[in-house]
């Protein structure tokens, strides 16, 4: 429902938008960013360290705050020694090899008729259940590497890492504070590549295909081409446009939110 109530509103703004935006053999758009996230912690802590401020650029992996991982790194610290320990394995494997021998002498000895039916049955049984130990604490062995895997996984949620490169638009952190976790605490902001939206009569529309270059022109001058990635399926009645999305290199990082021209024959 919520949806449905908002087309008209949005038919009505590019009536009042569009306009504006065309004149006689030109189109207008507006620059944006291609990517626009918000940076949160999953896990709530305390945040120990923030490597970064408003503005910096940061590439992507790079560290933009750290959570406390004192407790962590005590667990996995404890789970490190389980799970590189053999004492337990080599222990439960000697006895194994203590036992298969107490069996040879046994078996020899009932040969002999110097031990009985039961006392070799016996001892043959000890065998089994030292080689089970054996299996239990490579077992047990096993089990605390995949939880060290576990932890080292855990650990690397409380680090916050930039998904892709870009700029540090808002930072709202400081160490010492414990946010929710999921609570949006930075925005990052990428202008490259840097993306163009173009309302464009139906005609003009019709004309372009994804991976067709557009010459576009920038308030102070510049100019630079944008590949067209995205073309709206549904075009806007009040209007009669469709909406056109060019990406465009920005090695130059230069600011999204610009009024933008290009020219185009199919439209005079």
């Amino acid at each position: 429902m919520a949806g449905r109530k908002a087309y008209p509103l949005l038919a009505f703004l590019l009536t009042l938008v569009v306009p504006s935006l065309l004149n006689a053999g030109e189109l207008y758009g507006i620059s944006k960013p291609s990517a626009e996230v918000a940076l949160s912690f999953t896990l709530q802590g305390r945040i120990a360290d923030v490597r970064v401020k408003e503005g910096d650029r940061v590439l992507p992996g790079q560290t933009i705050a750290i959570q406390d991982t004192a407790i962590i790194e005590a667990r996995i610290r404890q789970v490190r020694l389980e799970a590189e320990s053999r004492v337990e394995v080599e222990a439960a494997k000697a006895e194994s090899l203590q036992r298969e021998q107490e069996v040879q002498k046994i078996a020899q000895a009932h040969e002999e008729g110097a031990a009985t039916d039961l006392e070799l049955e016996r001892a043959r049984l000890e065998v089994e259940i030292a080689l089970l130990r054996m299996a239990a604490a490579e077992e047990k062995q096993a089990i605390a590497s995949h939880r060290l895997e576990e932890m080292l996984v855990e650990k690397e949620l409380h680090y916050l890492r930039a998904p892709t490169a870009g700029t540090i638009e808002r930072l709202q952190m400081e160490p010492g504070e414990a946010p929710p976790a999921f609570e949006p605490i930075a925005l990052l902001v990428s202008n490259n590549p840097l993306w163009i939206e173009v309302p464009v009569p139906l005609r003009v529309a019709d004309t372009i295909s994804p991976g067709d270059e557009i010459a576009f022109v920038f308030p102070d001058g510049d100019e630079g081409v944008g590949v067209a990635i995205a073309i709206a399926t549904v075009a806007d009645p009040a209007s009669e446009t469709v909406l056109l999305r060019f990406a465009m290199d920005n090695p130059s990082n230069r600011r999204s939110g610009e009024r933008v021209r290009f020219s185009h024959p199919a439209y005079d």
